[in-house]
């Protein structure tokens, strides 16, 4: 997998200019809210089970 990433195209800066090619605040940001939505689904299913 290493290989493969120094393999891509435009790889003169390396793996970091690779990654920041990549919007992370976006997916970090998507990715932190589908968390937030499933604890809050089993939390709101977990209880309504217990009753």
């Amino acid at each position: 997998m290493f290989s493969a990433l120094m393999a891509l195209p435009g790889h003169g800066g390396g793996i970091l200019e690779f990654f920041k090619s990549i919007p992370l605040l976006p997916i970090l940001g998507a990715a932190l809210a589908a968390v937030l939505v499933l604890l809050l689904v089993s939390t709101i299913a977990y209880r309504r089970r217990g009753k």
